[in-house]
């Protein structure tokens, strides 16, 4: 199919480049989309306009070094610009500016990264931005078909994938804490868990109001990996501190509720 449609361009009345052009751009910003959409519907800051931007950006960058840039050396040379996409010339390095363009989705998909509390937010939008700019990449190069696959395989982990690690959320163990606003929550359980060497995988804090008293309430998930003996022994020196509460607590199979 790749070459199919670079054959077609390539007889289009002297106008192939343009023609192929367009074609390559239009695909990348379709299988782009598909991407962004998924992420905007999650509501994600990284959506539809974003993926398709930096996928875009890939194809234009990707097109320019391998068929514009020979064009107008083959212009130069010849005085004159070819009729057809047969100029390609083997003495040009077109992956340099491909290597550039990976080295900026970097700064791009770091901006996405947001670090609060104890949860970094922002991975897995990062990574989508990051493999759309790859796709972009393929169909610059006229790799359609290979674009195709990728965009699937990129849904299907950004889709069904969500489901494995919900599951994983479930089985794992839980804690709710709550103080007042006055003592250090976050790094006192920090510390804590630290100590113990037990990884937190997701946090949630919230404020709560109740008979006019605020307190602040702390929701805690645990990597799954993490043993039940060291969250037993971090449940204890919660349930000792008397500036913290612990709510209600689930560790593998036993749960409890206050």
């Amino acid at each position: 199919m790749d070459q199919q449609i670079i054959n077609i361009a390539s007889k289009w009345n002297g106008n192939g480049l343009a023609l192929l052009f367009l074609i390559t751009l239009l695909f990348s910003i379709f299988l782009s989309a598909i991407i962004g959409i998924e992420r905007e519907v999650r509501g994600h800051s990284a959506g539809l306009r974003t993926h398709v931007l930096i996928s875009s950006g890939a194809t234009i960058l990707t097109f320019i070094s391998i068929y514009a840039i020979p064009v107008i050396i083959s212009a130069f040379k010849d005085g004159s610009f070819p009729s057809d996409l047969s100029i390609y010339s083997s003495s040009y390095d077109a992956s340099r500016i491909a290597a550039g363009i990976i080295a900026g989705f970097g700064f791009i998909c770091a901006g996405t990264i947001l670090k609060t509390g104890f949860t970094i937010k922002g991975l897995t939008t990062s990574a989508s931005l990051w493999i759309t700019g790859a796709i972009g990449l393929l169909v610059g190069m006229g790799l359609f078909l290979e674009a195709i696959i990728a965009t699937f395989i990129t849904l299907l982990v950004l889709i069904a994938f969500i489901y494995v690690e919900r599951l994983l959320d479930l089985k794992s163990s839980k804690f709710v804490l709550s103080s007042s606003c006055d003592f250090n929550l976050i790094n006192y359980v920090q510390e804590m868990c630290k100590i113990n060497d037990v990884v937190i995988k997701k946090t949630t804090t919230e404020l709560i109001t109740n008979d006019d008293k605020t307190y602040q309430q702390l929701s805690i998930i645990f990597a799954f990996s993490t043993s039940k003996h060291s969250l037993s022994n971090l449940l204890k020196l919660f349930n000792a501190n008397k500036d913290v509460e612990v709510e209600s607590y689930v560790l593998k199979g036993e749960s409890k509720k206050d």
